[in-house]
């Protein structure tokens, strides 16, 4: 009888710990990678990213930031995350550095006019989670007049109507139950 035990104890002490190794190990953003403008935070034991820094590549069409649903097998479900043992890795739109030439603070006599920048970001149906968002930066570019304008990034959001957390109204983001998502700037209202 003591040895039945013993070997119960045993069985049980070896499950305990590869359950727990295994649990943490599954929880765990063991990997980065690069897609479509993208960084990705991946857990390729339990096969779920985030979506992380989004780099713009200066176009019109690159405004419109699809999150993907999917990437390298793993399902895209959250913005934002932490990689390894909890490095920052926030969903932000990379803008270009642009011209640094004017060093006159917007809206004073001779420097840049300030103007909204909007991009779109479209959420489908796996998207579940808002977990670390960092403010796009400001960026500097020349207008159609040939003067420096001060661009700041705001954002519209187009969610997918199957999507279980989210869903957007007037271009903003809000969870399912009512509540405005405030991580991000919206357009100003008119």
């Amino acid at each position: 009888m003591k040895r039945l035990i013993t070997l119960l104890l045993a069985v049980f002490a070896v499950l305990s710990v590869t359950a727990c190794g295994s649990w943490d190990w599954s929880l765990h953003y063991d990997k980065t990678y690069k897609a479509g403008g993208f960084d990705f935070g991946l857990n390729t034991e339990g096969k779920e990213a985030f979506a992380a820094a989004y780099v713009w590549d200066g176009t019109e069409e690159g405004r419109r930031i699809v999150i993907p649903d999917e990437v390298e097998g793993c399902t895209v479900f959250k913005l934002g995350g932490f990689y390894g043992r909890g490095l920052p890795m926030p969903f932000y739109v990379v803008t270009p550095a642009g011209p640094e030439e004017s060093i006159i603070p917007p809206g004073e006599e001779g420097g840049p006019r300030t103007e909204e920048f909007l991009f779109t970001i479209v959420l489908g149906p796996n998207l579940e989670e808002i977990a670390n968002v960092r403010e796009s930066a400001d960026f500097i570019a020349y207008g159609e007049d040939g003067k420096p304008v001060l661009y700041h990034p705001v954002f519209a959001f187009e969610v997918d109507e199957k999507n279980p957390a989210f869903y957007a109204k007037d271009g903003k983001l809000y969870t399912k139950r009512g509540v405005l998502v405030t991580d991000f700037e919206y357009p100003a209202e008119k």
